[in-house]
């Protein structure tokens, strides 16, 4: 039975990753080995998207422009629903 905080995903693997996966790792233990799998590349790019957003913070170049545009804040044209 799943918890509820668990959810069945569908995706396709490689017929040959697929053959791998039900002869090397246990069935009882598939779910937590694809779960560890995707939870590591998900840490893995949110610091590389970290590092980026670190990166542009200490942009001068950047920073100066986006200070041009702050001047459209007070431009009295406040929320605007578009239909």
């Amino acid at each position: 039975m799943f918890k509820s905080n668990y959810v069945r995903v569908n995706f396709m693997l490689p017929r040959d990753v697929y053959s791998a996966l039900k002869s090397l790792i246990p069935e009882r233990k598939r779910s937590q080995i694809v779960t560890n799998l995707l939870q590591s590349e998900i840490r893995k790019r949110e610091q590389e998207l970290f590092k980026i957003a670190k990166s542009v913070e200490k942009d001068s170049a950047l920073n100066a422009e986006m200070k041009d545009w702050n001047t459209t804040i007070h431009d009295g044209l406040g929320e605007t629903e578009w239909k």
